[in-house]
C-alpha cells in the first residue's frame, strides 16, 4: 500500500487535478455541455495517462534540483523512496498508453498537442529554468495547453475561442508563479534555478510583474463575453473575481512580503477553480 501511495505522489496529483479540470471545462465550452460521460471518461483517462506521465518525468528530470530544495527534497526520488528507473518506466508506460489513446480514439492534433505539454515542461521549461527567469514566461505555455486539449478533442481544430481560453489559463499562471516565486526565492536560489527573485532582490519588479498579469489576465478573461463565447453571468463573475484578485497583487505591490505573496497564491487558486465554476453555470443556464 505505502509503495502504491508512493507512484501516486510521482504523478503531482494536485497539478494533476487541476490540469483535468481545466481540460474538462475546455471539453465542456467546446462541446456546448452536449456530451455523452461516457466518451467524457475514456477522454479524462487519456489525459489522466499523459498528464500524470508528463509529471512523472518530471520528477527524473528534476531529481537533482529536487533533492537541493527544502521542499523537494522528501520526493520520491530524492527521499529514496524509488528508484529512478522505476519512475522512468512508469512514465514511458503512462505516456505510451496516453497518446496511443489519443491517437487511435481521439484526433492528430490533441494527439500533437499533448506531446508538445510534455516536451515544453519537462525539456524546454526544464533547460530554460537553469539559465533565464523568463522560464516563468514559458513553462506557462505548457499549463494553459490542457484546456486546449479539451477543446480539441471535440473540434479537432484550433480557432479564436480556444486561444481565448488559451490566454486565460496562460496569463493565470503568471501572478500564481511570481508569487511562488518571492515566497520561495531562498530555495530557488540554492538550487540554481534562475527566477525573477534572484535579480530582484527587493521585490520591486516580481510585484510589479504580478501586479501587471493580474490586469492582463482580467483583460483576456473579458474576450469569452465579447466573442459570444460566454454570457452575462460569466463576466458579472469574472469582474467580481478581477476586482478581488487584482486587488491583492496591489497589496503586494505596496507591500512586498511573503505574507502578501502568500494571499496572491491563495487568491489565484480560489480565483481560478471560481471562474471555471462560473463558466460551467454559465452554460448551464
Amino acid at each position: 500500500m505505502k509503495k502504491i501511495l508512493i507512484y501516486f505522489e510521482l504523478l503531482k496529483l494536485r497539478i494533476l487535478i487541476n490540469a483535468l479540470i481545466t481540460f474538462t471545462i475546455g471539453f465542456i465550452l467546446a462541446s456546448n455541455n452536449s456530451f455523452s460521460f461516457n466518451q467524457l471518461i475514456i477522454l479524462l483517462l487519456a489525459m489522466f495517462l499523459v498528464f500524470g506521465g508528463s509529471a512523472s518525468l518530471n520528477h527524473v528530470t528534476d531529481r537533482k534540483v529536487d533533492k537541493i530544495m527544502d521542499r523537494t527534497k522528501n520526493r520520491p526520488i530524492p527521499s529514496g523512496a524509488i528508484s529512478v528507473k522505476a519512475a522512468t518506466i512508469l512514465s514511458g508506460l503512462l505516456l505510451l498508453a496516453g497518446f496511443m489513446i489519443l491517437f487511435f480514439v481521439v484526433n492528430t492534433l490533441t494527439l500533437i498537442l499533448a506531446i508538445l505539454l510534455v516536451f515544453m515542461y519537462n525539456i524546454v521549461y526544464g533547460y530554460l529554468k537553469h539559465v533565464s527567469w523568463l522560464n516563468t514566461f514559458v513553462g506557462a505555455i505548457p499549463g494553459a495547453l490542457p484546456p486546449l486539449c479539451g477543446w480539441t478533442v471535440i473540434t479537432g481544430n484550433i480557432n479564436l475561442h480556444a486561444i481565448c481560453l488559451f490566454l486565460i489559463f496562460y496569463f493565470w499562471q503568471l501572478p500564481h508563479f511570481f508569487s511562488i516565486d518571492w515566497i520561495y526565492r531562498d530555495s530557488y536560489q540554492s538550487a540554481g534555478i534562475r527566477m525573477l527573485s534572484g535579480i530582484d532582490k527587493a521585490g520591486v519588479k516580481t510585484a510589479n510583474l504580478t501586479f501587471i498579469t493580474s490586469i492582463i489576465l482580467a483583460i483576456a478573461t473579458i474576450f469569452p463575453y465579447i466573442i459570444g463565447q460566454l454570457g452575462l453571468i460569466y463576466m458579472i463573475l469574472a469582474v467580481f473575481l478581477n476586482i478581488y484578485f487584482i486587488s491583492q497583487c496591489w497589496f503586494f505591490l505596496k507591500g512586498v512580503t511573503n505574507n502578501n505573496a502568500k494571499k496572491v497564491m491563495y487568491a489565484s487558486i480560489i480565483y481560478q477553480l471560481i471562474l471555471v465554476l462560473g463558466m460551467y453555470l454559465d452554460i448551464l443556464v
